[in-house]
């Protein structure tokens, strides 16, 4: 196939992604840090379904943001059980949870790619403050789950890498 097939195809995917609204939503890659927080319904994680080459897997999505963003906004964290594992450890160290200003911050490094992907969750070195205008917006995860899914349902699964979906990897 034509290299410019190819990166037309690759650019209309891209597209796909940015105009379907899964910007809305956070999939680490290489370093990620983010500020975590419960809901206002106080769930702190929620199961959503995805679906890869045929095979249903779980994923898990918390409420957070990114915090490189210059405006950040909230976002549904998607990750597989490993990354829902250390980040459920670590919060019984660290306040990874907490709306105060006390909380923390986590770095989520991801190396390799799709069963050979490696994931290292840390928490910050110091707390976290969640922005006053952030606080009194929190969506549900209940609202972000629904939003995810409905979107993966519409998705076409040739918009979606195998690196996203098959990535259980290890630690």
């Amino acid at each position: 196939m034509d290299q410019k097939v190819i990166l037309s195809k690759i650019q209309a995917a891209l597209g796909n992604l940015e105009s379907s609204g899964m910007e809305s939503f956070i999939f680490p890659k290489g370093k990620t840090r983010v500020r975590l927080c419960i809901d206002p319904t106080s769930e702190i994680v929620k199961t959503v379904s995805t679906e890869f080459q045929g095979r249903k897997k779980q994923k898990f999505l918390f409420l957070s943001f990114s915090v490189d963003d210059e405006a950040p906004t909230w976002k549904g964290l998607i990750v597989p059980k490993t990354v829902a594992r250390g980040i459920l450890e670590l919060s019984t160290e660290f306040q990874l949870f907490s709306p105060d200003r006390d909380g923390h911050g986590i770095t989520i490094l991801r190396t390799g790619e799709g069963l050979r992907s490696v994931y290292t969750v840390n928490p910050s070195k110091s707390p976290v403050a969640i922005p006053e205008s952030l606080l009194s917006s929190r969506p549900t995860l209940q609202e972000l789950a629904e939003q995810y899914e409905s979107r993966r349902e519409r998705q076409d699964s040739s918009a979606f890498s195998s690196e996203d979906e098959d990535d259980e990897g290890s630690w």
